[in-house]
């Protein structure tokens, strides 16, 4: 029963951990969604291979989606027809370069 007890305080304190994050994230997506019309949006990301990737960097350092929250922009992204390589990027610069989470991490 012990063991029972540990796994379920270790799936709260994940649970606890990274639904403030994953709830800024479905803010964030729904803001794009809302406030930037799709054309504008993806009108403006570039197609090309080698800037595409740099500019979904950039975003992921401008936008506050960390973690487990940048799913669901890459969702939202993707669904409004944003490249691989912008929505990649993104992906895996939001939880690295992203002042939010240096500074929460800083230790």
């Amino acid at each position: 029963m012990s063991q029972l007890g540990s796994a379920f305080t270790l799936f709260l304190s994940l649970l606890l951990d990274a639904l403030p994050f994953l709830m800024l994230g479905v803010l964030i997506s729904g803001g794009l969604f809302i406030f930037i019309g799709e054309r504008k949006l993806i009108g403006r990301l570039p197609k090309h291979p080698i800037l595409a990737p740099l500019i979904g960097s950039f975003l992921g350092l401008i936008f506050p989606a960390c973690k487990y929250g940048n799913i669901p922009v890459v969702r939202r992204l993707l669904l409004q027809g944003a490249s691989l390589p912008v929505a990649v990027s993104f992906l895996i610069a939001s939880p690295t370069i992203n002042p939010i989470v240096i500074w929460l991490t800083w230790k």
